[in-house]
């Protein structure tokens, strides 16, 4: 007899999955839960990066590759319409009540190492037409034993703590982003610090993906059977 998956109460997106519970199980859930429950441009994103997961194999290539999670993204969000914007950051999760630093992310002065196999900066895509950031990779933040936010962040900047909502991408800005449990807190780097300034890099990530590429139509496919069965559910 199977065992049944468990998982602890909550919110999708912020659960500690148990022994048992897939990683694209997780995320199908998250995404599901921004389908059944978000708006139009939620769900829309949020049924990309599931159908990301389940057709490109993050895993194998590295969930927690900032870059190369980014770079794959934004090829799928093109093809289903989502203009997403890549953007080198600092990251930093913040207790709500006490201020207090729980982890980050990224270095203020990124670089590579070893070749191009390491970066010690982060990376999110911004979605200009939501007001939305998505941070794939927010998991590197967090402290070893701390497994919930491996699932993707997906959220509206709901604080410009520095800048206006029209220089969102601008250096120096900084966000805040509510989460269970936690406010994840970016501040935007200059454009020099940007992974895809590199020539070598970009060559990379582009044959890396050339498989992911071949996909795109497949993803689109089951993005789009996730957004029509969202349009028969009681309510819309």
């Amino acid at each position: 007899m199977t065992k049944k998956k468990k998982v602890t109460g909550g919110n999708p997106a912020n659960r500690t999955r148990r022994e048992g519970t897939g990683f694209e199980d997780a995320v199908m859930e998250w995404a599901e839960m921004f389908v059944h429950h978000g708006d139009n441009g939620q769900a829309k994103a949020a049924a990309a990066v599931a159908t990301w997961v389940g057709a490109s194999d993050p895993g194998r290539t590295g969930i927690n590759q900032c870059v190369n999670a980014c770079y794959q993204l934004q090829m799928v969000l093109d093809a289903v319409g989502v203009t997403s914007v890549l953007l080198p950051v600092t990251l930093k999760l913040l207790n709500p009540t006490s201020n207090k630093v729980l982890g980050s992310a990224g270095t203020t002065t990124p670089g590579w190492s070893d070749g191009y196999r390491f970066w010690s900066g982060h990376a999110v895509l911004y979605l200009p037409s939501q007001g939305r950031i998505l941070d794939p990779t927010i998991g590197q933040a967090i402290p070893a034993g701390r497994a919930s936010a491996r699932i993707p962040l997906m959220g509206k900047v709901t604080e410009i703590i520095r800048g206006t909502p029209d220089q969102a991408t601008q250096p120096g800005t900084r966000w805040a982003v509510a989460r269970d449990g936690h406010v994840a807190e970016y501040q935007v780097l200059e454009p020099e610090y940007s992974p895809l300034v590199n020539a070598e890099v970009v060559k990379v990530l582009q044959s890396s993906t050339a498989g992911l590429r071949d996909r795109l139509p497949r993803i689109v496919q089951a993005t789009n059977a996730m957004l029509t069965a969202r349009e028969n559910l009681p309510g819309f």
